[in-house]
């Protein structure tokens, strides 16, 4: 089978489901995406290794052209397009381009606003072109069902991650010296909707509730970095790339996630496939499938420092624990091991789950 992806941003966990399915000797596959290497999240193209891709600048007023010439010249069976805004996938996707189905990825979860429930109605020719929707869990479902997609036509797992090599950070942790570390990490951009503020208000209190306040990772890049990096107590790393992020958490107890909006940050399942306790708010959309309270993790809600720094000094306290939530996790990570993504894709576009 010949699977293409047309989708913008590329990131490491994408490249590794994708590697996963280009692995497969029943599977032939090709991205088309946007060039990398800018923005918030400025990734080299070293991250498509071992992957068939076509790269388009972003902004290319020759999108479309470039996007169908690629997807024929590939001649797939089925094609993926990310979401309903990029007009050029749209288009290749109503017309049927290389005469595939087409299914559409979908992460952004239903918030009850006037443009979702609006948006069935116009793009609605759109997704009657479409065989179905790949929807990241159960927030973003229920949109795909305001959007008008029934229930047999809404499949779920649209993200995975290689649980393989990150499961092998909780044996480092746990041979740290000293035992588990005693270190928060927040990894993410560094912006007011991530919350990145209340992550320094909260930090700056949990700080002054206990005697020995361990340190903070942060890695990101973003508008709220200089604050941040003011922080008393915060180790400030600035953005890394994929192959510098394994050492990094190997050294750290817990994720810290305060965001205001997240629809289903994959920060949280790296986290939990590397055998670490994640706090995140309840923003965080994927929450719902991967953190359980005081079993892998705590959330909190949204805004509310307070909340966040007294899951902050519960992990501390409760430190002996943590090497056992951390076990927890990845078990609750596995379903999103690449390789699962890839047999999970095989299936439904074989259709032997739903027509």
């Amino acid at each position: 089978m010949r699977i293409a992806y047309c989708t913008s941003h590329i990131a490491p966990y994408m490249a590794s489901c994708w590697r996963a399915l280009s692995a497969r000797t029943d599977a032939e596959f090709h991205a088309v995406a946007w060039t990398p290497g800018i923005g918030l999240a400025p990734f080299t193209d070293a991250l498509m290794e071992g992957v068939s891709h076509t790269f388009i600048d972003k902004g290319d007023p020759d999108t479309l052209r470039k996007s169908r010439a690629a997807l024929e010249a590939f001649d797939p069976d089925v094609v993926v397009v990310g979401g309903w805004l990029n007009p050029a996938y749209r288009t290749l996707a109503q017309a049927k381009t290389a005469g595939a189905r087409y299914f559409m990825s979908l992460d952004t979860p239903y918030r009850f606003t006037h443009r979702q429930r609006i948006g069935r109605y116009r793009f609605g020719r759109y997704f009657k072109s479409l065989e179905g929707v790949i929807a990241t869990g159960e927030r973003s479902a229920t949109l795909a069902r305001v959007l008008g997609f029934p229930e047999y036509r809404i499949l779920r797992g649209m993200y995975g991650v290689n649980v393989t090599e990150w499961s092998k950070l909780h044996a480092q942790r746990t041979a740290h010296e000293g035992g588990w570390p005693k270190r928060f990490l927040y990894v993410g951009r560094l912006n007011e909707r991530k919350g990145t503020d209340v992550l320094g208000d909260a930090y700056t209190r949990y700080r002054g509730s206990v005697s020995d306040p361990w340190p903070l990772t942060v890695c990101g890049k973003g508008p709220s970095e200089e604050a941040i990096a003011k922080v008393e107590g915060v180790d400030f790393r600035g953005f890394v790339q994929p192959h510098e992020l394994p050492a990094i958490k190997s050294e750290s107890a817990a994720l810290l996630i305060p965001a205001r909006f997240d629809p289903w940050p994959l920060v949280v399942v790296e986290s939990c496939a590397s055998g670490m306790p994640v706090i995140a708010s309840s923003a965080c959309g994927s929450t719902v499938e991967l953190v359980r309270e005081f079993y892998n993790g705590i959330t909190f809600d949204v805004n509310r420092t307070d909340h966040l720094a007294l899951a902050m000094k519960w992990m501390h306290e409760h430190h002996d624990r943590l090497p056992e939530m951390g076990a927890r996790a990845i078990d609750m990570a596995r379903p999103y091991a690449s390789e699962m993504w890839a047999e999970r894709h095989m299936q439904w576009f074989a259709g032997n789950i739903r027509p």
